[in-house]
């Protein structure tokens, strides 16, 4: 039974593949854009939150940061294989990124403070709800205790309570969205990417949906967009719909030049969160970085 509380929502063996050598022990350059600072890490410091799989089970609280251990054993498998290979072979192997990209995507501090806030308002919805008439709940009420329109007065003014919803619910509807979310994956075409000059980088949200005409609302199921993913610092796949109606998986290996990596290490950055990693202080993107992402740029000056 594990004791951990610093559980981490970006896998361990996922970052080594941007750290300096891929090893247990090596380091990766972190550039934090929210504080605008930039630092050494070890991958087993960045990329986690405190009790992030914590449940209310009082046998072992940390029975879900447990379960999920053993899924990314499995998973690190596939990425050491792939790395090693240059190449994603099977469909086994294309499943189990697709999982990995849906769990950084889904099971990640912001989209989880979405669900917090949808959760909560749809129980102050219900709560309310369930007081808005005496009739309907007049046979749950006894009247010289708890008269009807107090307990309703106190129920509409939230300011009175504080709502808290068992982070279980959470990880159990993330969950969820993660099978379905792959079933969206498998319909695009993919087409994977070798460096051949420079290195891809990695954020905190490492699956980035990059919009093609200018869209403001889009998601996973979403045409006319791209899905950035970078599996290690030589490698990365993009998936797109231009040929959604292709029987084939994957559409063509492809070599990345400078330009390139500059381009998709770009569209990286801009769907980042809070941080960025790279296995070196200098990267591509990094010398046009202060003229185009103008909320962050003295991070470098």
């Amino acid at each position: 039974m594990s004791k951990t509380r610093n559980h981490h929502y970006i896998s361990q063996f996922y970052l080594r593949g941007f750290s300096r050598n891929n090893s247990k022990k090596s380091q990766l350059y972190v550039f934090d854009l929210k504080n605008k600072k930039e630092f050494i890490s070890a991958p087993k410091n960045v990329g986690s939150k405190r009790d992030f799989n914590r449940i209310t089970f009082e046998a072992n609280p940390n029975y879900i940061e447990d379960e999920l251990a053993k899924i990314e054993g499995k998973l690190s498998i596939t990425f050491k294989k792939v790395i090693m290979n240059k190449i994603i072979q099977t469909q086994e192997e294309w499943q189990n990124i697709f999982y990995t990209m849906m769990m950084f995507y889904i099971r990640n501090p912001k989209p989880r403070a979405v669900l917090d806030t949808v959760f909560k308002a749809v129980s102050k919805k219900l709560l309310y709800t369930s007081v808005s008439s005496e009739e309907m709940v007049k046979d749950k009420i006894i009247d010289k205790i708890e008269p009807y329109q107090e307990m309703k007065n106190f129920i509409s003014n939230t300011s009175n309570y504080n709502i808290e919803i068992n982070q279980e619910i959470y990880i159990n509807s993330e969950f969820k969205i993660i099978n379905d979310g792959i079933k969206l994956l498998l319909q695009r075409t993919w087409y994977f990417f070798i460096s051949e000059n420079g290195e891809f980088i990695t954020s905190d949200n490492p699956t980035s949906i990059i919009p093609i005409l200018g869209q403001t609302i889009y998601g996973l199921e979403t045409k006319d967009t791209e899905i950035i993913f970078p599996i290690s610092k030589d490698l990365c796949i993009i998936g797109d719909y231009k040929d959604f109606e292709s029987k084939e998986l994957i559409g063509k290996v492809l070599t990345a030049n400078k330009e390139l990596i500059q381009h998709i290490n770009g569209k990286i950055i801009l769907s980042s969160t809070n941080q960025i990693y790279s296995s070196k202080k200098e990267f591509q993107y990094r010398d046009v970085f202060t003229n185009e992402i103008k909320s962050s740029s003295n991070i470098f000056e």
